[in-house]
């Protein structure tokens, strides 16, 4: 980096500095709000699992611990945070001794109220129309415990829990659903995990039959071996943790070292430096007690690699609405099915100055979210931006701040995130930095605009806190952290290294159609070329249009020919033909799914090849979508249940 970039790479950082600069220059910043008055709708617990008593007799399945049978895959966590690798990683999946396969068709709706042993579990009729599957698994000496549903195909209106033998029961649904089909459940903290599966009998379809598998689990393992306490303690007593005779090596640092201890070597890290976010106040950082509020501590499930940690931040938007946005790192969360694992721990803070940080099971948490835009590292600034499916109460929405000119040479930042040296998650931590434009580090790649560096003034961050929120003193966001690097990438406490972040103004350019919508247009007019569709009676509310193009035939290229079906009563969707009216290419179709996870549904089926875009438009909120078939492709059916947002 530095003197090593070459003329046109520091032209080009230039030039974009200066358009995300005048980007910013137009009032490109939002502040900070509080959250809804009320919780957003979330299914509520259970006062008991249906099948609770016949579930805790014993688990259907037990693993013998890691330290007997998977051995492997605990080095393998150890070696990967040793490595400085990212994200920081606390869990690998492991097989059940005997796959589960549950296959329940409406010939099962004569079951009667008492548990049944089937297919690895016990099935009941739960209620009048309705039948329970559940099962008990234990993991032995796991610190917490999430089960992977497979092929899962149950019908609309599937209620699930998730439960500790004695614990208060997680209520979740197909809303956790990832686009293979697959789903995993909340977890539960401890060694054993109940669930059970509520279906409705008349959903059941009998070919292909409904049901899922059940094969692995997720063991969430404690490095630490201790009990849960607060960042305190870990900095009071780190060295009574034993974390190098244990023969954890350490990872210093928020995950993204360029230099990494040599192999074999095993540092005692140190962890004096940690601030307890609760010690702070507002001399410190005004409205921190609201900026708690706003963070999440971050477990999620990357297919076939495990189970890791971050930490992310609520977002407002322009329209201050509530919609639950959240922020992090591309490094993190970059594809759907790992959103779709998402489980955000709230409020993970300890009560009082240096006290002893809550019980995990009784933080409040989000499960499932939708991804709406990520890009990496290499491409722009390591950033995702998250729509979770619910939120608790009591939130707030931190503002931001796309202007690339916030930041001057010493602008005083702030952090809050969670880290977890050597993969030991703590609670909230505070860190103090100045901006430090000059710094030189050996960051291959992590170059401005695209990313800030700023200057430790006191705090810290480890593996862990990757995606927290960086801030002005104002509480508007400016970056997410991505890393650091310096002369000693194995010291985090050694403020001669620095942080970076992906810088705000770069994010803001992909994240703008959410944070900062356009404005609301005038109801759609039905056209020659336009489809109106009504969410409520006549409101004509989205607009939709289609232009094709193809080589085909001699070439031909045009826009979609609107067929409106009002004048038959179908006013949720429209037809459009392309080369003739009597020859209908495509229907398009827009449902309210509002109550079903906060968006509107855009289905659409086209019987062409030809390259085409469909454009939906919600002119109710500015919100639009696109969808794009290459030429010569056979058009493929969509169902976007996260489409548009709602208000």
């Amino acid at each position: 980096m530095g003197a090593s970039r070459n003329t046109s790479t520091a032209w080009a950082a230039a030039l974009l500095l200066a358009l995300f600069g005048a980007a910013g220059a137009r009032a490109q910043s939002v502040d900070g709000a509080e959250g809804p008055p009320t919780p957003s709708t979330k299914a509520a617990p259970a006062a008991a699992l249906y099948l609770s008593q016949a579930l805790k007799a014993a688990p259907m399945h037990t693993l013998r611990s890691a330290e007997q049978d998977a051995a492997g895959e605990l080095d393998a966590l150890r070696a990967w945070n040793a490595a400085g690798k990212r994200p920081t990683k606390n869990g690998f999946a492991r097989a059940l001794p005997a796959p589960v396969e549950v296959r329940l068709a409406p010939s099962l709706a004569a079951t009667g109220p008492a548990a049944t042993p089937m297919s690895g579990g016990y099935l009941a009729a739960a209620a009048p129309g309705w039948l329970a599957w559940g099962t008990h698994v234990k993991v032995t000496g796991a610190h917490r415990v999430r089960l992977h549903l497979e092929k899962v195909s149950l019908p609309a209106g599937t209620r699930m829990y998730v439960a500790a033998p004695g614990g208060a029961p997680q209520a979740f649904g197909l809303e956790l659903l990832a686009p293979g089909g697959d789903l995993w459940t909340p977890s539960v903290l401890g060694e054993a995990a109940m669930l059970e599966v509520d279906v409705p009998v008349a959903g059941l379809a009998a070919e292909p039959p409904s049901g899922f598998a059940l094969r692995e689990v997720m063991e969430i393992v404690d490095l630490a071996a201790v009990q849960p306490g607060g960042l305190a303690s870990l900095v009071r007593h780190a060295s009574s943790f034993g974390l190098a005779a244990a023969g954890f090596s350490s990872t210093p640092h928020a995950q993204s070292r360029t230099a990494a201890a040599p192999a074999g070597l095993v540092l005692k890290q140190d962890t004096s430096c940690l601030l307890d976010a609760t010690c702070e106040t507002n001399a410190d950082l005004p409205g921190i007690n609201n900026y708690r509020r706003a963070m999440a501590q971050l477990i999620f499930t990357i297919p076939g690699q495990g189970s890791f940690l971050c930490s992310g931040s609520l977002l407002n938007d322009t329209a201050s609405n509530g919609v639950p946005y959240l922020l992090t790192a591309n490094h993190c969360i970059s594809d759907q099915p790992t959103a779709s694992s998402l489980e955000a721990f709230w409020d993970f803070f300890t009560p009082s100055c240096n006290g002893t940080a809550p019980d995990e099971s009784t933080l409040p948490t989000s499960n499932g979210s939708t991804l709406l835009v990520t890009q990496s590292a290499d491409t722009s600034s390591d950033f995702t931006l998250l729509r979770l499916t619910s939120i608790p109460g009591n939130r707030f929405f931190l503002g931001w701040n796309a202007n690339a000119g916030a930041l001057q040479n010493g602008t005083p930042l702030y952090r809050l995130s969670y880290p977890a040296p050597n993969g030991i998650p703590l609670s909230l931590a505070f860190a103090q930095y100045t901006n430090d434009p000059g710094f030189n580090p050996p960051c291959g790649g992590i170059e401005a605009p695209k990313f800030v560096y700023e200057h430790l003034v006191r705090g810290a961050t480890f593996g862990g806190s990757s995606g927290s929120p960086l801030l002005l003193t104002n509480g508007q966001v400016v970056g997410q952290l991505g890393g650091g690097c310096g002369p000693d990438p194995n010291n985090s406490c050694d403020y001669a290294n620095d942080d970076f972040d992906g810088a705000f103004a770069v994010t803001f350019i992909a994240a703008k159609e959410f944070l900062a919508p356009p404005s609301p247009t005038a109801p759609c007019v039905a056209g020659a070329t336009t489809v109106c569709i009504d969410n409520n009676t006549s409101d004509h509310r989205f607009q939709v249009s289609v232009t094709f193009h193809t080589s085909q035939g001699g070439g031909s290229s045009g826009n979609g020919q609107a067929i409106q079906l009002n004048s038959l009563g179908v006013v949720q969707g429209g037809l459009f033909s392309f080369f003739s009216p009597t020859n209908p290419e495509m229907l398009v179709k827009v449902l309210n799914g509002c109550a079903l996870g906060g968006h509107f549904w855009v289905f659409y089926s086209a019987v062409t090849n030809v390259g085409f875009t469909v454009l939906v438009t919600d002119t109710a909120t500015g919100h639009q979508r696109a969808y794009i078939n290459d030429d010569l492709n056979p058009a493929l059916a969509v169902q976007d249940t996260s489409a548009l947002s709602c208000p």
